[in-house]
């Protein structure tokens, strides 16, 4: 008997390590997709509309679509033909003024920013060769989806809080517009009558 046979070579001790991380990070991004956040039907715009409805009685549209827009000039319209009340005012600019619609803009753009963050990253599959620093950049593509799992937590938990944030500032915007566009009206028909007094002063004392 022969007791000093050769073995064929085995693989690296390394290799199954790094195998094992890969399906970790696989395993990770599946129970990542439970906690992803999901489109608003309106944007994000719930909390403002609510604010508009419940303390003003006016009504607010994004405008993000040809459709939107139309509407909102369909409804402005509709609002020119009665007579000019602080209440058509208000509603008036609510519907047509850019600055607010800026302030809408942005609260869409941090809820696309919540729903980017609470997605995990996207799994990546290289094939490396044999020679060279393969299996090195093979460890860092697995570390570095490791690492972008495990922060996803914080990063998901700081952008929903900020599209909170947007939502309130577009909400006081709202009311600020509403407020502003208020005094301005009563302003102007106080304005008007003192006009109209010194009018009919002047006519007494020719």
């Amino acid at each position: 008997m022969y007791k000093n046979c050769e073995t064929a070579p085995t693989r690296p001790a390394m290799s199954r390590p790094r195998l094992n991380l890969a399906y970790c990070a696989v395993f990770l991004s599946t129970l990542a997709l439970s906690g992803c956040a999901t489109f608003s039907p309106d944007g994000g715009m719930t909390v403002v509309a609510n604010a508009a409805d419940e303390i003003l009685g006016k009504d607010v549209i994004s405008i993000r679509t040809a459709d939107d827009a139309e509407t909102a000039r369909n409804a402005i319209q509709r609002l020119l033909r009665r007579p000019l009340t602080v209440e058509t005012a208000v509603q008036i600019a609510l519907l047509n003024n850019r600055g607010l619609q800026a302030s809408y803009n942005e609260l869409a753009l941090a809820e696309a920013d919540m729903v980017r963050e609470s997605l995990p990253p996207n799994p990546t599959f290289s094939i490396f060769r044999i020679v060279g620093n393969g299996a090195l950049e093979a460890e860092r593509q697995v570390v570095g989806d490791i690492l972008a799992l495990s922060t996803l937590p914080f990063r998901s938990e700081i952008a929903r809080q900020r599209f909170q944030q947007a939502q309130l500032r577009a909400a006081e915007e709202t009311l600020r517009l509403a407020a502003e566009v208020r005094r301005t009206y009563f302003r102007a028909v106080a304005a008007n009558e003192l006009v109209g007094l010194l009018t009919d002063a002047s006519s007494a004392f020719p």
